[in-house]
Order: C-alpha cells, then structure tokens, then sequence
C-alpha cells in the first residue's frame, strides 16, 4: 500500500468512510465519492444497529454463515473506537437482546435452540470474545420464561425465545462521530452529490491506475479505487467486467 498515493472510494456509508479514514491515517490521499450530500446518510445510519454474532442465521445449521459473521462482531468495537478517537460510552444496550420465533418460522423453536447452543459454543470459543461490546467469553443463550413472553409477545404468533449475548448500537451516534472524524481528516476530500457511473483501466493490460467517471461523463485518474457502494456496487463492477460467481 505504500505505493498507493491516490484512492477512490466508492460510497460514503459505514464501510466506505472506515476505509477512507484508514487509508488516509496511512498516508494516502483519498476522494470519497457519494451521491448523497453528506456521508452516513443511507443505511448505515437507519439500520437496527445489532453487532452481530452469528445468532440470527438459524437456518444455516453448518455454522458456516456464523463463523463468517463472528471476527467482524467482535472486532467492531475496538476498530470504531480507533475511527472515532472516542469510547463508546452511552451508545450501546444495556441488556441481552431477544429473537423471538413465530409460529411459522421455517425453523422450528426446538431447532432454534440446538443452534443458538451451538453459536453460543463458537462465541466462548473465540480468544478474543471478550473484546465484544459485552464481555463474551461467558456467553450464553437463554430461554424467555413463559410467563415474561406472554408480557411481550401475542402467544398465539410466538412459540418461545431467547436472551442472547448481543449488543446492538445508536446508529445516529455513531454516524454523527464518523461524520465529524471524516471532516477533520485533511487527507480526505468528500465528493458528495456525486454519482459515480464507471470505472475504467487506464492501460487494459494492467491492474491500474484507474479512471472514475461520475456525473456527466467527468473523469480523474486514481492508483486505487475501492467499491464500497451499497446502491450500484454490482453495476459499476460490472463496468469493468467484474460478476458475481
């Protein structure tokens, strides 16, 4: 990466905005393209903010979805801390969150239970567990009392539940501090109200440097440019020949 001087990236959520403050603290100068007028304005900021474990893939026994999902969860909360220069004091639940299943999951409860057990295994297996949002390395997935799930929850529509170690967060909170580290990084020059249309190789022949065309067909030339849209990823991939297997 040393050799990199100048990166596009694509798309200013969550994803785009780590990536550009990371390359920038490394010394590279970054364009960060969106087409809204201000970064962390899409889903990033109006998601439902779980820092995910593996729990909610019930319906992948193999725990092959799990273990994917697993190092991001318990690596979120040291890499937001170094984004944002700050703790996350205040930003994060107090309790166990609960996944409640209906009676017409397609997994059934007793199902749901094996996994979660199993998930819970792979969670207090991890080295690093305790650097969740929670200390996880104790973690454990326990059932909703009958009684404290009918308080919640219409029986008729939801055969049972679990309290399980996860953690969500404040979603504003954490765009809000993202924003602020973005506008204090001089490295990083946000090009919102832009809608990037293609990619190009300068020289097909060779791995870059690259060409962006954005709104009305306009170009600039990067060594480097990373795909971190969520609206039009695949579309301006496959401007460059790039499918999904």
């Amino acid at each position: 990466m040393t050799s990199v001087r100048r990166v596009a990236v694509l798309g200013a959520g969550i994803m785009g905005s780590a990536t550009a403050l990371f390359l920038a603290r490394r010394g590279m100068s970054v364009a960060l393209f969106d087409m809204a007028d201000a970064p962390m304005t899409g889903a990033s900021r109006w998601n439902e903010g779980k820092i995910h474990l593996g729990y909610l893939y019930a319906n992948d026994p193999s725990l092959h979805t799990a273990k994917k999902v697993l190092p991001g969860g318990l690596a979120f909360q040291d890499l937001l801390c170094e984004l944002i220069e700050s703790p996350l004091d205040g930003a994060v639940t107090t309790a166990d969150d609960m996944y409640l299943v209906h009676r017409d999951s397609v997994v059934s409860l007793e199902s749901v239970g094996e996994y979660f057990a199993a998930v819970t295994a792979l969670v207090r297996s991890e080295p690093d567990a305790h650097r969740y949002l929670v200390d996880a390395s104790h973690a454990e997935a326990r059932p909703i009392p009958a009684t404290e799930l009918e308080a919640i929850a219409d029986p008729d529509v939801v055969v049972g539940g679990f309290r399980v170690a996860e953690r969500s967060v404040s979603t504003h909170w954490v765009a809000d501090r993202i924003i602020a580290a973005l506008c204090a990084e001089q490295r990083i020059e946000q090009r919102l109200a832009t809608r990037v249309e293609r990619v190009a190789r300068v020289d097909p022949s060779l791995d870059g440097p690259w060409y962006v065309f954005a709104d009305a067909g306009r170009s600039e030339k990067f060594d480097c440019v990373v795909n971190a849209l969520w609206e039009g990823r695949l579309a301006v991939d496959q401007t460059l020949g790039l499918l999904p297997e």
